[in-house]
């Protein structure tokens, strides 16, 4: 049976933040009209893609009216969530001029729109989901060769890369239709929330995974501790695979190029393996013994 491959456009249209990797990115704080960015995708890979999906907040409909209207014909559908007051927590983030700038807290908002972008979309639970953000320009083509595609075929999740502990950055993911679904659901039983995603997203992942018995008791009861959790995000990296560092070059985010420098050292693009994680795994035990072992002799 052919798998088709369907592509999810999500998130604002006017998007506001940062559009740098780098950490030190000062007062870089842009806002941005995604437009462009949506119509690439459309010209660039309506006929790879056999729907097109954009999934935005309902605040954004009269920004989204602004598309080429020949293009707008080539999407196959645009949903619109309503924007929950009640979920506007803000957290703030203060530069070297002194000024606060304020954002909505994104963990659970990215999650209710990718719940409502997976809705109703009456395809097969092997076809390829492809969730990009509007405001990132990204060049797909590498991920449609069949060597590509092979390993989502093993209940992988294709992610853009780990940090160094195996946490999982979500600026974009690729995964089949039954993950996608998988790995959304498993974000509603969360274990011990930190509203960091790069986090949260896979240790609630691995739990759903887990079939009751002693190993998830046993995990459940190390959720609120740090070295517990990094131990938590070593079983699970087995279930993601990176892209490659040339892969992220060139990526346009927000109206700028990243550049080659701008890629932190601790984005890791190695896939775990055996041999890593039976050491890292090692490392982890003795810390958390070593860490029960002092609070009890105290």
């Amino acid at each position: 049976m052919k798998k088709n491959k369907i592509l999810i456009i999500k998130g604002p249209i006017i998007s506001t933040g940062r559009n740098i990797f780098i950490d030190n990115f000062k007062d870089n704080i842009v806002e941005f009209n995604c437009i462009d960015y949506i119509e690439y995708y459309i010209k660039e890979y309506r006929n790879i893609f056999s729907k097109i999906v954009i999934c935005t907040w309902s605040n954004q409909k009269s920004f989204l009216q602004k598309i080429d209207p020949l293009l707008l014909k080539d999407i196959d559908f645009i949903k619109y969530l309503d924007d929950d007051i009640n979920d506007k927590r803000e957290r703030k983030l203060h530069f070297s001029n002194n000024y606060e700038y304020k954002f909505l807290n994104n963990t659970n908002r990215a999650l209710r729109l990718l719940g409502f972008s997976l809705r109703n979309l009456d395809i097969n639970k092997d076809d390829y989901i492809y969730v990009v953000r509007p405001d990132m320009k990204i060049d797909l083509n590498e991920t449609f060769k069949n060597q590509f595609l092979k390993k989502l075929d093993n209940n992988k999740i294709v992610i853009p890369c780990f940090t160094k502990s195996h946490a999982v950055h979500d600026l974009f993911f690729i995964f089949t239709y039954e993950n996608a679904l998988k790995f959304f659901n498993a974000q509603n039983k969360k274990i011990y929330p930190t509203y960091n995603p790069h986090t949260d997203y896979p240790i609630n992942y691995l739990f759903s995974k887990l079939k009751k018995g002693h190993l998830r008791n046993l995990l459940y009861k190390l959720r609120k501790s740090v070295f517990g959790r990094a131990l938590f995000l070593e079983l699970i990296s087995f279930s993601f695979i990176p892209t490659s560092r040339n892969f992220l070059i060139g990526i346009h985010w927000r109206g700028r190029k990243v550049e080659s420098h701008e890629i932190p050292s601790y984005f890791n693009f190695n896939k775990n393996n055996l041999v890593s994680f039976l050491y890292n795994t090692l490392k982890l035990l003795i810390k958390i013994f070593l860490s029960k072992f002092i609070v009890i002799s105290h």
